[in-house]
């Protein structure tokens, strides 16, 4: 369980479904949470722009470019955030076929990611 203020200082909860640590392989990591108050589950990905701009729609693949290029102007370093709001079942199908594709023996690497 975590914790988390939000922008109105008003604190809210989370129980983490998943973690996946960084992978210098893929340029990024990601994380799933269950808040709740509300049962709402959201899917959180941060990594490198190159490769989070494949990840999101392509009428935003634009505002990441131009965003990363006027920080990176600045001598900033960039790194993207993306999340998507996930149903319950839509979940628990996915987690199956992960917690599947973790048990197995041949290819494990590969069928997790």
């Amino acid at each position: 369980m975590i914790k988390i203020a939000n922008t109105t200082g008003t604190e809210e909860n989370y129980e983490v479904l998943a973690n996946f640590p960084f992978s210098s392989e893929t340029k990024r990591m990601g994380i799933i949470l269950k808040q709740t108050e509300t049962g709402k589950i959201i899917f959180y990905l941060k990594g490198a722009e190159v490769v989070m701009k494949a990840t999101v729609r392509p009428g935003q693949r634009a505002t990441i470019d131009e965003s990363c290029e006027n920080l990176a102007i600045e001598g900033l370093r960039t790194l993207v955030i993306a999340q998507r709001g996930l149903t319950q079942k839509y979940f628990n199908d996915w987690f199956k076929r992960y917690t599947a594709a973790k048990a197995n023996l041949i290819n494990r690497e590969e069928r997790v990611s």
